[in-house]
Parts: structure tokens; C-alpha cells; sequence
């Protein structure tokens, strides 16, 4: 009995694959001796399995393979490529630090002679172009360094006279200008107002003022000059992208 119901069951499920009527199944089933229980498990059964099996379908294995192979040999092209250019960077950036080496190694030599020109341990007419250049570069950058380090004296010094302005001008304020003779004293030459003198003292104090206003004005135009005279001279050993100092 149980050999019949297993080749009842094993036949219909080959039915139910093949979409066989349900009048031809149930033939076989009744046949077969199988509940319709039975035939609902095996029905069941298939359709899980088609369901499972219908979600390959999605998939078409030859054209995924196909497009895989395609984008790798792509990325190893590339790969290769990257590779090669990487190697000419490392070489190039190798040729590079050799010849910055090279004229550091010069710039030291020029500039050695040409502190041994401005020591007057060589002659200075008999110093190759390059020297000169160094030198002259070098004096004007220095021009440049001492007039900033004017301006800075300057900018102290006017900040020094303001609180002497300020100091003169708040005793004007206290004394006022009555001239009484509260505010007179005896001095070498006589009588003297203190609040006419004061007066003085801080008329002085703003003229200086402005006098120092406008030598830090002139300064600030020789800076700029002298920077743009300096950024115009010829510099020996700069290059393009990786400027060297002259020293």
C-alpha cells in the first residue's frame, strides 16, 4: 500500500510539473489511494518550489558572466596603466629631488663667494654675473628689511607721542585757559603761565605727531617701492614651481 501511495505521489507531482488537468491528477490520485490532503501537500510543495525557481529567472547567467569579464579586463587596463604612470611619478619626483640637490649645491657655492665678495676677500669685478645677482638681490632685500624695521620704530614712536598728547591734553582740560594766577609760577625768566605753557608743550607734542604721522606715511610708500624693486631683480636660483632663497 505504501509502494502505491509513493507512485501515486511521485506521479502526480510529475503532473502538477507538467500542468497536466486537475481531472487526470485526480484520476491518479483516487488510483493511488491518496487523500486529497495528500494531494494538497504535494501541491503545495510544487508550487513553493516554482516560486523559488521563478526567482532565477531574473537572471541571465551568460550576459552577467559576459559584462564581469568585460569590467574586469577594463579595471585591469586601467590598473596597468595606473601602474605604469605611478612608476614614471616616482622616477620623475626621484630626477627631481636630484637636480633641486644639485642646484642647492650650486646656490651654497655662488653664495659663499659671494660673502667672500662683500668681505672684500675676493674682487668683485672678477665675480661671475651670478654673484652680483646674489648680491644685489640680497641688498635689496635688506633695503627692504630696514625699512620695515623703520616702520615698526615709527609705529612705536607715534604710539608713544599719543599718550604724550593725551597726557598734556587732559592737563589743559584740569587747568583750563583762565591764566589765574593760580596757574602762575616764577620761573628763570620771569612769570610764567603754566596753562599757556602747557598749551605749548602740547602744540609741540601734536606737531611732532604729525610729523611722524607722515614720516610713517613716506615709509610705507618706500616699503612698497623697495618690495616691487626687489621682486624684479633676477633670481638665480629660482625656478617655477619651487622657488630657492638666494640666501
Amino acid at each position: 500500500m505504501e509502494a502505491k501511495k509513493a507512485s501515486a505521489i511521485e506521479e502526480v507531482s510529475n503532473l502538477l510539473w507538467q500542468d497536466k488537468p486537475a481531472e487526470k491528477i485526480a484520476s491518479v490520485a483516487i488510483a493511488g489511494g491518496l487523500s486529497a490532503a495528500e494531494v494538497e501537500k504535494v501541491e503545495a510543495f510544487i508550487s513553493h518550489a516554482r516560486a523559488e525557481l521563478s526567482k532565477l529567472e531574473v537572471y541571465d547567467v551568460e550576459k552577467l558572466k559576459q559584462d564581469a569579464i568585460t569590467a574586469k579586463a577594463a579595471f585591469q587596463d586601467i590598473a596597468d596603466k595606473f601602474k605604469r604612470i605611478s612608476d614614471q611619478r616616482n622616477q620623475a619626483g626621484r630626477l627631481s629631488d636630484a637636480a633641486a640637490a644639485a642646484l642647492r649645491d650650486a646656490q651654497f657655492a655662488y653664495t659663499e663667494v659671494a660673502n667672500a665678495v662683500e668681505c672684500n676677500e675676493l674682487p668683485a669685478d672678477k665675480a661671475p654675473r651670478i654673484v652680483n645677482q646674489v648680491l644685489t638681490r640680497r641688498r635689496a632685500g635688506e633695503a627692504v628689511s630696514n625699512l620695515e624695521q623703520k616702520h615698526k620704530q615709527l609705529i612705536r614712536l607715534k604710539n608713544d607721542n599719543e599718550s604724550i598728547v593725551e597726557n598734556y591734553q587732559r592737563q589743559v582740560d584740569k587747568i583750563g585757559t583762565g591764566g589765574t594766577r593760580d596757574n602762575v609760577s616764577i620761573g628763570s625768566a620771569g612769570l610764567v603761565d603754566e596753562g599757556e605753557l602747557l598749551k605749548q608743550r602740547l602744540q609741540k607734542a601734536v606737531e611732532e605727531q604729525r610729523s611722524v604721522e607722515k614720516a610713517i606715511a613716506k615709509c610705507e610708500k618706500d616699503i612698497t617701492s623697495a618690495v616691487k624693486s626687489y621682486e624684479r631683480l633676477p633670481s638665480p636660483f629660482s625656478i617655477e614651481t619651487n622657488e630657492v632663497s638666494d640666501g
